[in-house]
């Protein structure tokens, strides 16, 4: 951000270096050269501190697989796929990867839980009573005894119950 306001300044003080000379004699180029400059600074900035949407995004999932295939047995970095998994709302996915290794780490225990429990939560959403219930016990069930959103599960597996 402090970028920015560098080449504003920067601007500013070559517009009135350039700009106060001529002011009185070359009205025309003086008004060109109050919309040139600050343009042609806002482009210089963006070229040289390009904005994020801007830039070439990195894909995620695709450097997390290969690292896994590379250390199968790295916990950290299936913990880090199946979040991403998760945020994107590809349940079924977080699931299938951290179905084999749940019983060996809490982080993914944890994190099974959750994919359950959100899956649990777009069943109820849709009506499927019995495909939420189901989750929503998995979830439970799964879930480490010290995890945060036990009472949740709990307020929602009483709720899907009362579902008509």
């Amino acid at each position: 951000m402090t970028s920015i306001i560098i080449f504003a300044v920067i601007s500013a003080v070559l517009t009135l270096f350039l700009i106060a000379p001529i002011s009185v004699t070359r009205k025309k180029t003086c008004y060109a050269l109050m919309v040139l400059i600050p343009t042609i600074s806002l482009a210089s900035y963006v070229y040289l501190f390009p904005p994020a949407e801007l830039l070439p995004r990195v894909n995620k999932e695709q450097v997390l697989s290969k690292q896994l295939a590379k250390s199968p047995d790295d916990i950290e970095i299936m913990a880090q796929l199946a979040a991403l998994y998760i945020s994107e709302d590809r349940l079924e996915k977080a699931i299938k990867l951290l179905e084999a290794r749940a019983n060996d780490n809490d982080n993914l225990k944890l994190q099974l839980s959750t994919a359950y429990f959100a899956k649990g939560l777009r069943y109820a959403e849709n009506g499927q009573k019995e495909q939420a219930l189901g989750d929503l016990q998995t979830a439970s069930s799964i879930a480490p005894k010290d995890a945060p959103f036990l009472p949740d599960i709990d307020y929602f597996i009483n709720k899907v119950k009362a579902m008509p």
